[in-house]
């Protein structure tokens, strides 16, 4: 897993990471599918930046990541861009994370 790589189990946990994080990466897949084990690979390894899994659904529908989805939230510039493409794919997926 990455380095910091959690899963946020309620509003107040995800309020933290949000607050804590100048950049924050969300992600919201079940644990067992595809979207999540690839995302995993992708940021096995990672330094210093910080990822997290949806744990709850009122998380999920606070930030508006219907599953699957993934976010990056970047609160010094107040942007949010969200990853339209396929989740399962790793070179997609690692493209978009290097890039943004």
């Amino acid at each position: 897993m990455g380095q910091g790589l959690v899963t946020l189990a309620d509003a107040a946990a995800a309020t933290e990471f949000l607050e804590k994080n100048p950049i924050a990466i969300l992600l919201n897949a079940d644990k067992d599918s595809a979207e999540y084990k690839n995302f995993q690979t992708v940021v096995k390894g990672q330094e210093g930046v910080f990822y997290a899994v949806v744990g709850d659904e009122a998380i999920a529908t606070a930030n508006n990541l219907k599953k699957p989805a993934l976010a990056i939230i970047k609160h010094a510039d107040d942007k949010r861009v969200d990853f339209t493409g396929d989740l399962t794919n790793f070179e997609e997926l690692n493209t978009f994370l290097e890039k943004n």
